[in-house]
């Protein structure tokens, strides 16, 4: 995450002190929860918060991303700050805006809208990204979702909202959109040139009512406090969006409005974390299906997933390989038991033709030494016998 943004959460002590960020992310990296990634590997540290006084439970999260650097050593390549909670949004993939040159492996900035639907359109930071399979256009992903405020607005209520904003930025309640990313890239006319910063991609502009607002206090341990931060849950078109910011972003005539029922006006940067549901312990290679996604993903993105990709495929739980032989093993049985039984039915049937034929034969000796009436009487006897061998030969089919 941009070392700006963590101001919002209080904490940008870290960000006066190189050495005492180092040590802090270090601490977190040795003391977390590591998940592989298909390239990066991650590792989840949680500390907890203290509401009414009851027990610590988790709450802020650090993540730290890890890769290989050229020699091949793993070493720290970023952090990213997140919170845990129960906002989950099904979204759909439109594309990446991930920038290679500026980003490490395993992070990923997408642009999506909503799932099933062709509404919005928002730019997501993912955090743990490198344990989804792939991220081709077009894919719906899970995504455990929170926002972090560049810049906030608290009102009594909608109309003083309205009346506080200037016309052609007033937003509809719920309204949320990747305004400075489309602003980033709409089309000048010739000609026209303009200074862009490309890493306000992912701010977006939002707009809700305030259901809920606490303030968090987080601790490193039972004793010693880390942070403290305002968290905001709002209603959105999306959602609800839990927010999280400083005390001191909060402008003073507006501070006592953070409360729910007020009109919440801001801008903020999306994250989405990827390790929830059936991704909580990272890469899942129970479904086949899934491992086929990220293959095609390697192929098409054309980066280094795909060696990784095959070196986990080889080392995968053996349950997928053990099922593949069972499902072998059983329809070779299964082939042998019905091609004995076709030999079965074709021995019986060959054993019919010639019977058959041994009775068509003594009836032409028959009908040889048979005068003209009798012989007759025999052609109907005879084309009686067939119908009959017909009928049976037709029923052992």
């Amino acid at each position: 995450m941009s070392r700006a943004l963590l101001s919002s959460y209080g904490m940008d002590f870290l960000d006066e002190d190189d050495d005492l960020l180092l040590g802090f992310v270090s601490e977190a990296a040795q003391k977390g929860r590591v998940v592989n990634g298909y390239q990066a590997k991650y590792v989840n540290r949680y500390y907890g918060t203290r509401l009414q006084n009851r027990e610590l439970s988790d709450h802020l999260q650090i993540i730290c991303n890890i890769s290989a650097n050229e020699e091949g050593t793993q070493e720290l390549k970023s952090f990213d700050v997140h919170n845990i909670g129960s906002s989950v949004w099904k979204l759909s993939i439109l594309n990446e805006c991930t920038d290679e040159e500026k980003t490490y492996p395993g992070e990923r900035k997408l642009i999506i809208n909503k799932a099933n639907g062709k509404e919005g359109l928002l730019v997501v930071n993912v955090m743990n990204a490198d344990i989804l399979p792939s991220y081709l256009p077009g894919e719906e992903v899970e995504l455990q979702m929170i926002g972090v405020a560049v810049d906030v607005d608290y009102y009594k209520s909608r109309d003083e909202g309205d009346e506080k904003t200037p016309g052609e930025y007033k937003l509809a309640d719920g309204f949320m959109c990747g305004t400075q990313f489309l602003y980033n890239h709409q089309v000048l006319p010739e000609g026209t040139v303009r200074d862009i910063d490309y890493s306000t991609n992912d701010w977006i502009a939002v707009r809700g009512t305030v259901k809920q607002a606490y303030l968090h206090k987080i601790m490193i341990d039972e004793e010693n406090e880390l942070t403290r931060y305002v968290e905001t849950i709002i209603e959105t078109d999306f959602g609800d969006l839990k927010i999280s910011h400083s005390i001191d972003q909060i402008k003073e005539e507006q501070r006592d409005n953070t409360k729910p029922g007020s009109d919440f006006i801001g801008v903020i940067v999306l994250q989405g974390d990827a390790l929830i549901n059936k991704y909580e312990n990272g890469i899942v290679f129970d479904y086949l299906f899934k491992d086929l996604e990220s293959l095609e993903a390697c192929f098409r993105q054309n980066n280094a997933r795909f060696k990784k990709f095959i070196r986990l495929a080889i080392k995968k739980n053996s349950k997928v390989e053990k099922a593949g032989e069972n499902l072998i093993e059983t329809l070779v049985s299964s082939t042998k038991k019905v091609n004995h039984s076709l030999r079965v039915v074709n021995s019986s049937l060959e054993d019919l033709n010639s019977n058959i034929d041994g009775i068509m034969n003594k009836a032409n000796k028959i009908m040889k030494s048979l005068d003209k009436s009798k012989i007759l009487s025999f052609v109907n006897l005879g084309l009686n016998v067939a119908d009959l061998c017909a009928t049976v030969s037709g029923f052992m089919m």
